[in-house]
This record gives C-alpha cells, sequence and structure tokens, in this order.
C-alpha cells in the first residue's frame, strides 16, 4: 500500500493544481513542468496507475539545476535498485513504498534519504481494498475537497481557475511525500524514479488497511520536505504525521484489473461492505 493510483489530468492541470506563493513576485505562481529524458518512459494521464507507470512529482528545482522553489517531473513509480543490471522493471523487488521505520538503515532508501533527494508525489487519490469475507471492496482515497468539488468529475477541472492573486480554485490533489533516485542502466540510459513512504495507519483509516501513506496536507509541509538544505532528513521525517483527514468512496472491483483504464475507475458506486460493529469510520464530506 499504496499500489495504485489515479492521475487523469494532463500536465497542464497538475501546473496549476500544485501552484505555489513565490514571495519574490508577491504572487501565486504556477508549477513548470520539466521533462527530463527518460528512455520515452512518459506520462500517460490513467484512471488506474500501477507501479513501473511514470507519474508526475514535486522535486526542488535545486536537483534540476533550475533555481526554481519546485518543479514537476515524470518519474517511473517504484525505485531502481542501483546494483540491478538487467530491465528497468525487471528487478524483481517491492519498492513502489517505502516504509519509514526503515529508510534510516535501507541499503536501498537511506543513501536517497541522506542526499536529500525528497519529492512529493502527485495524484488524484490512490486505491485501497477493504477485506469484506472472501471478497474485497476497493476504495479511491483522496484530499479533502472544497463544497461542491470532486475530484473524480471532469467537469470540476475545467470550471477550476488558477488565479496569479488567489492561486488554485479547484480540485485538490492528494500530495505524499517521497524518496527518488536516478537509476543508470548498463547502456547509459538514465531513469528517475521513486518510492512513496508509507507509516502505520491511525484510526481514522485502519479500518481499510493497517498502512497509510506519508500525506503532506499544505503547502507549508509540501515545501519544509523538499527543503532539503534547510531541513535535515531526521527533522524532514519528523514532519510526517499520519492524517485525519483522508476522504473516500468504493469504486468498481474493476479496478483491479491493470489493464482497466476506464474513467469510471474512481467513479462512486452503491455498493459497500459491512463495516465492523466495533468501529464506525468517519463519513467523508
Amino acid at each position: 500500500m499504496c499500489g495504485r493510483t489515479a492521475c487523469c489530468r494532463c500536465s497542464n492541470d497538475y501546473k496549476k493544481a500544485t501552484g505555489f506563493f513565490d514571495e519574490k513576485t508577491g504572487e501565486y505562481k504556477e508549477t513548470d513542468w520539466f521533462d527530463r529524458p527518460n528512455c520515452n518512459l512518459q506520462f500517460r494521464p490513467s484512471s488506474n496507475l500501477c507501479p513501473t507507470e511514470a507519474t508526475p512529482v514535486l522535486l526542488s528545482g535545486r536537483h534540476c539545476q533550475s533555481s526554481e522553489m519546485q518543479l514537476l517531473q515524470p518519474m517511473i513509480w517504484s525505485i531502481i535498485p542501483s546494483w540491478h543490471k538487467g530491465p528497468y522493471n525487471k528487478h524483481g523487488m517491492t519498492t513502489n513504498n517505502a516504509r519509514i521505520e526503515g529508510l534510516k538503515n535501507s541499503k536501498l532508501y537511506s543513501k536517497a534519504l541522506q542526499n536529500g533527494q525528497r519529492c512529493v508525489v502527485i495524484s488524484d487519490g490512490f486505491y485501497e481494498w477493504k477485506k469484506c469475507g472472501k471478497n474485497k471492496q476497493p476504495y479511491f482515497i483522496y484530499a479533502p475537497q472544497d463544497e461542491n468539488v470532486r475530484v473524480e468529475d471532469a467537469k470540476c477541472w475545467e470550471a477550476a481557475e488558477f488565479d496569479r492573486s488567489r492561486g488554485w480554485k479547484g480540485p485538490k490533489v492528494l500530495k505524499m511525500a517521497g524518496l527518488f533516485d536516478v537509476w543508470t542502466s548498463p547502456l547509459g540510459e538514465v531513469i528517475p524514479c521513486y518510492t512513496v513512504i508509507t507509516m502505520a495507519s491511525n484510526q481514522h483509516f485502519s479500518w481499510i488497511h493497517e498502512r497509510m501513506p506519508a500525506v503532506l496536507e499544505n503547502d507549508e509541509a509540501v515545501q519544509e520536505w523538499l527543503d532539503s538544505d534547510g531541513m535535515s532528513p531526521e527533522e524532514a521525517l519528523n514532519l510526517l504525521k499520519q492524517s485525519d483527514t483522508l476522504r473516500w468512496h468504493p469504486v468498481t472491483s474493476r479496478v483491479g484489473d491493470s489493464r482497466y483504464k476506464s474513467a469510471d475507475c474512481t467513479k462512486p458506486v452503491k455498493s459497500q461492505p459491512v463495516m465492523s460493529a466495533f468501529f464506525k469510520p468517519k463519513k467523508p464530506e
């Protein structure tokens, strides 16, 4: 967990949805999109994205030799071990998630952590499956939204606006803390890749799954996480808290098929499993 996400919009939408306040100009600014050579592994909007596909992440401009505070860059979801010599997606390890408890001592992740290679993984939301007897009910999980705004509704995105004095007024994307690396193949191919940091779930989310991603809930947390010059690895990890603001709704079981990319993957369905009598989850707004 998490093992599936949705990024249904184009790069221009995510540039606006991740816009930030530029203290130099006193105005809000869209995040620039940085297309680094990536062996033609380009971001393609989808309602059902899996590990080893490319998705957008935020990172400090200094990692791209840029003076920008932050940039958006498509990267492959799943860290590729530096010692791997075969095809980028054939290393045989599960690296789409990294447990926060073991980051400092991990052969795979500790170097990226110590080198300040922190990123913020952007998505409309992610999927998780709740066991219900012999079956599993998938849920789409996303950031809290303003009144009458739904992140899965294309009309809400089309009606959204970005203003230099007010910033983004539209669906809110989910922002998860991550680490990134840059893998070089034996043939000299360069592939940026990332992992999502996870932690033990709190009561708000544990009824679905025992683990949850480390969600950054506001712009201040995003900027502090990306500021590897001003914040040490230890201080940055201490920023990460269990979120109690996540929202969700049940979705079609067809999302379990990685080949199924229909827009209805993120849409609510009426059927849902019976919840435990010992804990009734907070109803999403």
